[in-house]
Parts: structure tokens; sequence; C-alpha cells
């Protein structure tokens, strides 16, 4: 027995070998392909994450803005009155303004006094305290 290659195991060997290369070029151009569309989302899934976190320092801000003139009118009242019942609502509120759960915000849904509340029961709330709707 001959140890070389038949004409016809050369010539299924070259088509197997060109075969190997077509599909390596095809799986070649299919992974640039989906590099190209990962990047793409990357790209996008980044400038997504970067408006998020604006939004979210934006929101801190407002929160910020929100409580600072309130610790600032609580601080002008009475110690008397900082002891009243009053007194005793607007610091749990204050308190909870400062405690804001962004993620409780994105849900719509506040934690007052130990009770879940949506937004307009919350709007009621402050009402109640004579807090202006506007000032939130």
């Amino acid at each position: 027995m001959a140890f070389k290659l038949t004409k016809a195991q050369i010539k299924q060997r070259d088509e197997l070998v060109e075969k190997l290369k077509e599909r390596r070029e095809a799986l070649e151009q299919a992974l640039r392909d989906a590099n190209e569309k990962i990047e793409a989302i990357n790209e996008t899934l980044a400038s997504f994450v970067t408006e998020y976190n604006e939004l979210i320092e934006e929101t801190e801000e407002y929160v910020a803005g929100v409580i600072e003139p309130w610790r600032e009118d609580f601080e002008k009242k009475s110690d008397r009155w900082k002891e009243s019942e009053a007194g005793g609502e607007v610091t749990r509120l204050i308190d909870q303004w400062e405690a804001v759960d962004l993620d409780t915000w994105i849900d719509n849904e506040y934690v007052i006094d130990g009770f879940s509340t949506d937004l307009q029961e919350l709007d009621e709330k402050l009402a109640d305290l004579h807090v202006g709707k506007d000032t939130i």
C-alpha cells in the first residue's frame, strides 16, 4: 500500500479546504458585523446611562432645593413651635425628604408615617400641613 493520497482524496481535501476558507470568511464577517452592532448598542446604552445619571443629579438637586428653604424656615420657628405637633410633622416631613429613595420616586409611591401613599395622598398631607403643593 502506498502512503500517499489518491486523486479522489486530494480532490475531496481541496474541496473541504475551500469550504473551510469560505465558512471562516463568512464567520469572520459575521463577527465583524456583530461587533459593530454591539458597539452601537453599547454607545446607545452609555448615552442612556449618562442621561439617567444626569437626571438623578438634577433630581437630587431638586430635593435639596425643596428641603433647604423648609429647614431654614423651620429653624426660624420658636422652640415651643418646633416641639408642637405641627413642628413634629414638619420635622418628619423634612426627614422623609432628606431620606428620599429615588427608586421609590420612579415607582411613583412614597412612604409617609409608615404608610404607603401615592402622589395625590402626599399632596393632601402636605396641604393639611399648610405646605403649598407648588413648593414641592
